[in-house]
């Protein structure tokens, strides 16, 4: 009897040692399964952020390569490219949704990601930077500046090279576009700088002309012009001495006028009245000689306070720009011109204690004495930007899903 007791007994405890095994079996599957499942998860949730990582590397890839020439940009449908952490496609269209991209001009960047088949796009807007014609000064081949009063507001650039005597002050930023750029001698060490690898594209006065008057451009302009509005023109010419007032009007949709020489002597005054209209001055005839000289202690041209109307003075032809004394310009001047073998003049020379409130655009540029710059407002485009950089705001997800 008591050997078929204690035989029952270890049979009960046999059954019950099975059973907890069963159930601790039981749970390590669940937790291994739990395990497998969740790594798998984390595998996944890991390339569906990659994935999106990869996508802005495809936008960063497409910035850059439109930044350094925009006629290489990946048009629709785009192109593919692989990279260790995974693949993305890229391509641009307009602002608007269109294809092809018709640069220069803002662009819409559109990048696909995919990291182990899992992919995301995104889409972005990009503007051009430093393209604008936002400078006081801007040299395309050299600038001078000589003596430490010498002020320059807002930027200073050149897709040449600087020199500075005397370390001048700039109030702004000295830029330089162009991998050959820089200063020539030795970096001031001072100044705000910053450098862009593309030079920036400037149209010279004969296109510019030829864009605003297909007709015949600079030669045009001699022989359809308002120079009948200013009784002291004659023969294209303008040569003011004493206390003479030379007054220049503006007219709706614009004036303009063509001159052979400018010259400023003594107290004369040049006065734009652009009230009625934006003024041009144009100097000819393309690739000639003329002179434009502001002489004397008080010889000066100013503008009314109509900043809507600019004041704009395009030199084509190979005289330097000089002002002299006490000059004050309310203008943009713009001094750059070539011939069809690329010959390239257009000089702008300050001394004395010139004030320019405006801009000067030329292929050179030098600062002498006292001369104070203050750009007041964008007068002349390039035909190039610096860089494309992302446009605020503007980064969204297409069609954004779970995985």
């Amino acid at each position: 009897m008591r050997t078929r007791i204690k035989r029952a007994g270890r049979g009960s405890a046999l059954i019950t040692a099975l059973f907890f095994i069963l159930i601790v079996s039981t749970l390590l599957m669940g937790i291994s399964t739990l395990a497998v499942s969740h790594e798998g998860l984390a595998v996944t949730e890991s390339d569906y952020a990659a994935s999106l990582d990869v996508a802005e590397a495809g936008i960063n890839y497409e910035l850059r390569k439109i930044s350094q020439d925009a006629s290489n940009a990946d048009q629709y449908p785009g192109s593919s490219f692989s990279m260790n952490l995974g693949d993305f496609s890229v391509y641009c269209t307009n602002t608007d949704g269109s294809t092809p991209w018709n640069q220069p001009g803002s662009v819409t960047v559109i990048s696909t990601g995919t990291v182990d088949g899992i992919s995301r796009t995104i889409k972005i807007t990009a503007v051009q930077q430093d393209g604008g014609g936002k400078y006081a000064v801007y040299a395309l081949q050299s600038g001078i500046a000589n003596g430490h009063p010498t002020t320059i507001a807002s930027y200073r650039s050149t897709n040449g090279s600087l020199l500075f005597n005397g370390n001048p002050t700039v109030n702004g930023t000295v830029v330089f576009n162009g991998s050959g750029t820089g200063w020539s001698g030795t970096d001031p060490g001072i100044y705000s700088e910053q450098h862009f690898p593309n030079q920036v594209i400037w149209p010279t006065v004969d296109q510019v002309a030829n864009q605003q008057f297909p007709d015949g451009g600079l030669s045009y302009v001699a022989n359809h012009n308002n120079n009948n509005l200013v009784p002291q023109i004659v023969n294209d010419q303008v040569v003011a001495n004493g206390n003479t007032v030379v007054t220049f009007y503006g007219v709706p949709g614009g004036a303009n006028y063509y001159l052979t020489n400018l010259i400023l002597n003594g107290s004369s005054t040049i006065y734009f009245d652009n009230t009625n209209g934006p003024i041009t001055l144009w100097f000819g005839p393309n690739g000639g000689t003329s002179t434009i000289t502001f002489n004397g202690g008080s010889a000066a041209i100013r503008m009314s306070d109509d900043q809507s109307n600019p004041v704009r003075m395009y030199v084509a032809t190979t005289s330097d720009f000089v002002m002299n004394g006490n000059t004050e310009l309310d203008a943009g001047v713009y001094d750059y011109n070539a011939n069809a073998s690329g010959q390239t003049w257009g000089t702008v020379v300050d001394n004395g204690n010139p004030v320019v409130d405006g801009s000067i655009i030329a292929t050179s540029v030098i600062l002498n004495g006292y001369p104070t710059i203050n750009y007041s407002g964008e007068f002349f485009s390039p035909l190039s930007t610096g860089y494309y950089g992302f446009d605020n705001n503007s980064w969204f997800e297409v069609n954004p899903s779970g995985y």
